[in-house]
């Protein structure tokens, strides 16, 4: 009787062969002999096969066929970023898996990553075999992608009656056409794309997109705009580019209502200061306008006189009340609020504003700041042209003929009452030298000069200047151009690594790795660690396109927060 032997095949497994074998075992250790001869090529025996190897009949190990699976996600949406790579062989041998639309997806061991582009996901997956069992049957899949459809549609603050149309210019990620809807048909109609004006009040319009087979239905965007007669509540379309300033009529609740903003005053005072500077300077501040004139804008605030007497810091407190940052201009604007009281903060002074900030606050009672000067028709007038060059900058001068005097007992003299006020007349503290601070004549708010990204204009934030938006997100306001983008909160011992990352249509997308400094929005903004050994991330940004955006810092692997900002012109 033959002598068994064991047959060592290629799994590397030895087998021990039944009687039947006569002790042969070819090269490749899966091939046998059986003492029946091998009949004919696709006959079994048992867990053998007859296959033709040369041109002989020869026993072989019958391989196993296997199968790929892969479950195909019911809908996928490029917001959603990716999804699982739910693919296996019943051989539970590893798949390859390949894109075959690396523009709409790519792989990882674990997922399907989506670009956030809409459009067809072709995959394919392979299984190449081995002595067990046979390459798996290619199999190619292919998921649909439905694009991000989302709704980019904003109304100005307020609108004349008198101007009849409005063009509506919303826009959706998807590049598909919007509809229109007004859900008060009896203040404003709308025809196509135009935005009939009806009569005076609150005109309400629903913006919706239906999506197709490759976008889905946006969510549907609902915006108001305040309809005015005469009176305009709120801040009208701008009808200039770039810096301005936004002059605001407040009546205190219990103040009297002298209509300032629409019988000719504030113009009046505006005109005035607009000619002081021309004067002193040959330059001029942009004034807030539409086709009819200066755009003023009134606001009945909450708060009694007494609190604009008596107390410093209203201009931030009208800011807040008033909402204006809610839905902010495109535009840079300073927000100088004309109060109907004879002083603000207390007896002496007509004026107050943030240094630098966005907003300042200005008496224009007649009692008082609201009287002529021998050089201006209204107190007023100087007093806003000093109050906005604090936000811009500036501080007191020692110098008592200076516009920028503060005019105390402490810091001097007054200027005698016959003598006009100067801007830097010698010009060696804030025009064309900053001795004192700022230098006005490299910022970019001059009339002709407002979009010269060689002068400077800084970002303001919301979180250093005390005047949040009612939805509670961390803003910044950053005119377009380079700007250095930090964080809003907080600051760090040490950071090893730094990257901030946008939000483009639903999907978090690199901007790159940062750098840290000590004051990460520029030496210019009134932003910095507290104590000298920390430090926090920065990152220089370039973007020419005014709008909002919405950015996050991960810092240290982590990511800390969240914040919008806002670009303007």
């Amino acid at each position: 009787m033959a002598r068994n032997r064991g047959a060592v095949f290629s799994l590397g497994v030895a087998l021990s062969i039944s009687a039947l074998l006569l002790g042969t075992t070819s090269a490749t250790g899966a091939t046998v002999q059986l003492n029946a001869s091998c009949p004919k090529v696709g006959v079994k025996s048992g867990s053998f096969v007859c296959t033709k190897v040369g041109n002989k009949l020869v026993w072989q190990v019958a391989k196993k066929v296997q199968k790929i699976t892969f479950v195909t996600p019911k809908q996928v949406n490029a917001s959603d970023g990716s999804f699982a790579l739910a693919v296996s062989s019943s051989s539970k041998l590893p798949v390859l898996s390949v894109t075959r639309s690396p523009q709409i997806c790519t792989i990882t061991p674990t997922a399907i990553l989506l670009t956030g582009s809409a459009g067809v996901c072709s995959l394919s997956f392979s299984q190449v075999g081995n002595s067990v069992f046979f390459p798996a049957p290619t199999l190619n899949a292919q998921v649909a992608v439905m694009g991000i459809n989302m709704i980019d549609f904003q109304l100005p603050g307020a609108l004349l009656l008198r101007q009849g149309t409005f063009a509506l210019d919303g826009t959706s990620s998807s590049a598909l056409p919007l509809t229109y809807i007004s859900q008060t048909p009896e203040i404003c109609s709308v025809s196509d794309k135009n935005l009939n004006l009806l009569s005076a009040g609150k005109c309400i319009v629903e913006a919706s997109q239906t999506g197709n087979e490759q976008y889905p239905a946006a969510t549907k965007v609902i915006r108001f705009v305040e309809i005015s007669a005469h009176r305009v509540t709120a801040d009208v379309q701008d009808s200039i580019t770039g810096f301005q300033v936004k002059p605001i009529y407040v009546v205190p609740s219990d103040g009297i209502d002298h209509s300032y903003d629409i019988d000719g005053t504030l113009d009046e005072v505006l005109k005035d200061g607009t000619t002081y500077l021309k004067q002193e300077l040959g330059l001029t501040i942009p004034i807030d306008s539409t086709a009819d004139g200066f755009d003023v804008m009134y606001f009945q605030s909450s708060k009694p006189s007494d609190y604009f007497l008596n107390n410093a810091g209203s201009y931030k407190e009208l800011m807040k009340e008033s909402g204006l940052l809610d839905t902010p201009s495109l535009n840079r604007k300073e927000y100088v609020f004309f109060v109907d009281t004879k002083t603000i903060v207390g007896p002496g002074f007509c004026g107050e504003a943030g240094m630098p900030g966005i907003s300042a606050v200005v008496a224009v009672g007649i009692e008082e700041c609201g009287k002529k000067t021998t050089f201006f028709d209204n107190y007023a007038s100087q007093t806003w042209v000093h109050e906005v060059f604090h936000n811009l900058g500036v501080p007191h001068v020692p110098s008592s003929c200076d516009l920028m005097f503060s005019g105390q007992p402490a810091d001097g003299a007054p200027c005698p009452a016959n003598q006009r006020l100067s801007i830097d007349i010698k010009r060696n503290m804030y025009v064309g030298a900053n001795a004192n601070g700022q230098d006005l004549l490299k910022l970019r708010v001059w009339d002709g000069y407002t979009s010269n990204q060689d002068l400077y204009a800084d970002c303001w934030l919301s979180t250093v200047n005390g005047v949040p938006r009612s939805d509670g997100i961390s803003y910044a306001l950053c005119p377009t151009g380079t700007q250095s983008i930090g964080p809003f909160t907080y600051c760090w011992d040490r950071i090893n690594s730094a990257s901030l990352e946008e939000r483009i249509n639903g999907v978090w997308t690199s901007l790159g790795s940062g750098n840290s400094w000590n004051s990460p929005w520029g030496p210019r903004v009134s932003w910095q660690c507290l104590d000298a050994t920390y430090v926090a991330p920065w990152k220089s940004l370039t973007v020419n396109t005014p709008g909002l955006r919405h950015y996050r810092w991960i810092v240290n692997g982590t990511v800390t927060e969240e914040f919008n900002i806002i670009w303007q012109n």
